[in-house]
């Protein structure tokens, strides 16, 4: 820097102190939130072309008072690679390894396999994000683009995407405005968009304090270039925070470096570590007729491609050596599949792991151009679900779905990892579930054919649980009681404003002791049935409405018992059908609406959230909805933002590559949008539901109305929360999708 003279020394003092306030003001709420948290630790890898600045946001994620000096500015400060551990706050303690690969060493592919051996001597090999750093100041040119194509091809386009930052240095004098008009122009613009969906068509503006204003202690510049900054630093240091990859990208020495391996179907050899385990067999029985089929995407031999080596072993162990019969919804379903040059491995606590771990190795085969079954290696995959609760609603209340038609289902579900059915069963225009105690119920159904008998729930349920899949029932109770006519109230007979909808009309009369004797036989019934699941819907998305209470049974029933409005006789209603849940020793689910009467529900009860502003008018946001529950200290499942009832159309941009597509709506979604709170409390989010409410949904359409749009619902809530923005995995869908048209038709 140059010399200044007193007075300038003074200001700079000043200016100083003034940086310093600011900064602890924009800090303090950080650091009394992070003192609620666990710390946690991140590592991230800076790439990019010399002049690009990454020196300079290396210095000023460690330091935001950092000033380049004018010798340095845009230029490669180091010369040889470095490793930085800085410490910060954002909603925790946070500690980010920073290794930063000097411009140099990028200089063509040869040069590329410095970077693994660079890593591999600075003892970091394991990254949440790598960066790639261009600077404003100095422009992105044609030689830049190409670097970062070199980039991706040495890591491998697919392995490395999930992980890839792009970062824009030098942007401390940018306001918003400028910043979005910068990032569309790179998405329009005909060089650059070829590299941007490799970053999620994103970019993260960054910036440090000018010297040229601090040397002439310009005190407003710095200022605002020190928000600028303050801000910028925080925006990324959350992003690294929330965002740390569904497992560490990994570094790879050159001779660990993948060859492509043939696997064929006739000599695979499938063994496991559990012996005889009739679900594991059925598994693998499974990946040979069905899974193991469905290979669509032909693809050319990577340019690295070495001699290629059969993969002759598939290995499944089992660590806790047990062979469970039936899924529960806290089992462990992580695995560990790693894939070598002539063998695999899948290795899981328990066997609903091993049959994660057998849909993704089915799901990373692939035909080459040469017409060879095949697959990359080495490949190291850590994976779990997000959460313990993934399901799909299939309603045969109102639309019969037949035996056949479920089983297609579940094959899709356990093809992408869902692992709760929740089954609506009969009450509302006939009653389709034979009962034992009461076989008349059924009478009334117009074709026989269109009964669920013991025979069929067995099968079902059967064949729910060798793929991993608990099936939760549900009788939805006091609406959708058309079927039980001796038991129900018309509670618009006596109201001048008839309702056309007769189900939002006919409830479960209160008043009817009897009610409440049958749906206890009934529900027993069911729990015999599903007695391996330790859950029962209990329905309740129809409340008792002011109508209800001008009939005169409930109106002297509710002046016998003391009751005043709708929200009393929902609070009866709940606490008639909690005794029976009680007796039959499972815990009970509801959908919102009697949570919404202002029912006080018991703490052990699950709240299933549907409602949203685009499907009720009077409804408040679902997040809003999801917020209020966690807080109250309810476990929830979250169904409102998957509707697959909601069709929606993308139209066609010149600018973007993706036409018509309904997937954005699903996959864009930040299930945690505006939450305060930490992680102990998120976790009483314990999943989500795709649903269908549709009475135009029949056998003839069911499976094409869910399927492959569910898919993206099953990835929501499979991945980690940073899976947020469609752009990446849309190819990997789109393959996804066509698989799965092909499961359909087999």
């Amino acid at each position: 820097m140059s010399h200044s003279s007193p007075s300038i020394q003074l200001k700079q003092q000043n200016i100083k102190e003034e940086l310093k306030d600011q900064f602890n003001q924009f800090e303090k709420p950080r650091r009394q939130l992070a003192s609620t948290n666990p710390p946690i630790k991140r590592s991230i890898l800076l790439l990019g072309p010399t002049k690009s600045g990454k020196t300079t946001l290396a210095n000023v994620l460690k330091d935001p008072f950092y000033i380049p000096p004018y010798a340095k500015v845009g230029s490669s400060e180091n010369q040889s690679p470095t490793v930085t551990s800085i410490e910060c706050y954002t909603s925790t303690h946070i500690t980010v390894n920073i290794v930063e690969i000097p411009g140099a060493m990028l200089n063509n592919e040869q040069n590329m396999t410095q970077i693994d051996e660079a890593c591999t001597k600075l003892g970091v090999t394991q990254f949440n994000r790598v960066c790639v750093c261009a600077s404003f100041e100095s422009g992105i040119l044609e030689t830049d683009i190409e670097l970062f194509e070199r980039l991706i091809k040495h890591f491998g386009e697919e392995r490395i995407k999930p992980y890839l930052s792009f970062i824009l240095t030098r942007c401390e004098s940018k306001d918003e405005e400028s910043r979005a008009n910068i990032t569309e122009d790179s998405n329009k613009d005909y060089k650059f968009s070829r590299v941007m969906h490799w970053f999620d068509r994103r970019i993260h503006f960054t910036g440090a304090l000018n010297p040229v204003d601090w040397d002439r202690a310009n005190e407003g510049a710095i200022l605002d270039q020190f928000k600028s900054v303050c801000k910028d630093r925080r925006r990324f240091l959350e992003f690294i925070e929330r965002n740390p990859g569904i497992e560490s990208f990994n570094i790879q020495s050159p001779k660990e470096r993948s060859s492509l391996i043939s696997s064929f179907r006739s000599n695979l050899s499938i063994n496991s570590t559990l012996g005889k385990c009739e679900i594991i067999e059925q598994a693998i029985e499974n990946y040979r007729n069905k899974f193991q089929s469905i290979m669509l995407n032909h693809d050319p031999l990577p340019d690295n491609t070495d001699e290629q080596k059969v993969l002759a072993v598939l290995n499944l162990e089992v660590i806790s050596e047990i062979c469970e019969s039936y899924p529960t919804i806290h089992g462990d379903e992580s695995y560990n599949l790693t894939i070598e040059q002539t063998n695999g491995t899948i290795k899981a606590k328990t066997i609903w792991g091993v049959l994660n771990g057998l849909v993704t190795f089915s799901q990373l085969l692939f035909i080459t151009d040469r017409n060879q079954v095949a697959i990359n290696a080495s490949i190291v995959i850590e994976d779990e679900p997000r959460f313990p609760h993934r399901g799909i609603l299939l309603d045969t209340d109102r639309r019969f779905l037949t035996v056949t038609v479920i089983k297609q289902h579940l094959d899709m579900m356990a093809y992408n990892k869902f692992n709760v059915l929740h089954w609506r069963l009969a009450g509302d225009q006939y009653w389709t579930l034979e009962s034992e105690q009461y076989s008349n119920l059924t009478q009334d159904v117009p074709w026989t054919d269109y009964v669920y008998t013991p025979e069929h729930v067995k099968e079902i349920i059967e064949y729910a649980r060798i793929r991993g899949i608990r099936i939760v029932p549900e009788l939805n109770t006091p609406g959708y009681v058309g079927a039980l006519s001796q038991f129900s109230i018309d509670c618009d007979s006596k109201s001048t404003h008839k309702k056309d909808n007769y189900e939002q009309r006919v409830l479960l009369d209160p008043t009817k002791e009897k009610a409440y004797s049958f749906l206890e036989i009934i529900l027993k019934e069911i729990n015999q049935k599903f007695q391996n699941e330790s859950y029962i819907h209990l329905g309740m998305n129809r409340i008792y409405s002011k109508d209800c209470m001008l009939t005169i049974d409930i109106q002297e029933f509710m002046n016998k018992t003391n009751m005043t409005d709708g929200t009393d006789l929902m609070a009866y209603h709940l606490s008639k059908m909690l005794e029976i849940t009680r007796k039959l020793e499972v815990k009970a689910m509801v959908w919102q609406d009697v949570w919404d009467a202002g029912v006080k529900l018991p703490r052990e009860v699950v709240i299933e959230i549907w409602k949203n502003t685009s499907l009720v008018s009077e409804a408040q946001s679902w997040s809003t909805y999801l917020s209020k529950a966690i807080h109250e200290g309810y476990e929830v499942i979250l169904a409102a933002p998957f509707n697959l009832s909601m069709l929606s159309y993308r139209k066609w941009s010149a600018s973007d590559s993706i036409i018509d597509s309904e997937f954005y709506k699903w996959y864009n979604i930040d299930l945690f949008t505006d939450f305060i709170g930490n992680e102990t409390i998120r976790e009483r989010l314990i999943g989500g539901e795709a649903i269908l409410d549709e009475k135009s949904v029949d056998a003839t359409n069911s499976l094409k109305r869910f399927w492959p749009r569910a898919a993206v619902v099953a990835e929501k809530l499979w991945s980690v929360s940073n899976m947020n923005t469609m752009e990446d995995p849309l190819a990997r869908f789109y393959v996804h999708g066509s698989r799965i048209h092909e499961l359909l038709k087999s």
